[in-house]
Formats: structure tokens, sequence, C-alpha cells
């Protein structure tokens, strides 16, 4: 029988129960996590769009800018999951979403739609997000940091 595999009190042979851990949706960042995933979906699609649809249909330039585009969106898509997933609910969850979208929107969207139409002036937007994308990172460190010295000096894990 596989009674042996299944964990078992010692004092009352009655099987353990594993502690309840609270949902994502009950810490309060249940949307920023879905928004999250939305948006490495977005990458993932617009990665295979790029690869398939565009191949041939744009200049060896234009396919430059959109696979660093893609690129950038794929990283920070997964980035932020993580820290959707795995930051403290006491993080603004909801503001460095917002933030890191915002980036997206300036520095990927720029590129991929310079690649589309060659329109060089929106090479101009490109660093916004970038900014956009390093101060989020940067600020978030920076709470994450103070807020884990915090935590130490109170001696909770």
């Amino acid at each position: 029988s596989l009674s042996i595999l299944r964990p078992r009190s010692i004092l009352s042979g009655a099987r353990t129960r594993r502690p309840s851990i609270p949902s994502y949706d009950q810490r309060g960042h249940g949307p920023v996590i879905r928004a999250a995933a939305w948006n490495l979906a977005a990458a993932i699609a617009l990665g295979a769009f790029g690869a398939h649809g565009l191949k041939g249909r744009i200049s060896e330039q234009g396919m430059e800018w959109f696979k660093t585009g893609h690129s950038y969106h794929m990283w920070v898509a997964v980035a932020w999951l993580a820290v959707a997933l795995l930051a403290p609910s006491r993080l603004p969850h909801r503001a460095v979403g917002g933030l890191i979208l915002a980036g997206t929107l300036f520095f990927s969207g720029s590129l991929y739609t310079m690649a589309i139409t060659e329109i060089r002036i929106l090479g101009a937007i490109t660093p916004i997000g970038g900014v956009i994308w390093i101060g989020t990172f940067l600020w978030l460190g920076t709470i994450l940091g103070k807020r884990s010295d915090e935590d130490r000096e109170r001696g909770t894990p």
C-alpha cells in the first residue's frame, strides 16, 4: 500500500495538514499578477508575430528595432511577474505595475511601431520608457531593501 508514503503525525498517527497560505487574491494583488501575466503573454505573441509575420516584410533595421523592443519587453515582463508573485503584499504593486506598463509602451511600443512604419522620430520616445523602467526598478529595490532591513530589525523573516 502507498500509505507509508503519506506523512503522518508521530504523536497522533493522523495526517499532517499544510498550513493555510492566503491566495494572491486574498493578499490583494491578484489583478496585478493577472496584468503581469497578460503583459508576458503579449510579449510572447509579439515575438511570434515578429519572427513569422514580419520576416521579409520589413527592413533589416526594422527587424533589429523590433527584436530590441521584444527582448526588453520579455525581460521586463518576466521581472514584473516575478515581483507580482514574490514581493510582499505591502509593496505598492499597482504603482509598480503601472510604471512598468508605461515603460513598456514607451520603450517597446515605440520600437515596435518604428520597426513597422519606419518613422524614425519615434526613436526619440524610446529612452523615456527606458528611464521609466530604470527608475521603477531602482525605486522597487529601495522599497524592498528598506522593508527587508525593517523586518530584520523586528526579527520578522
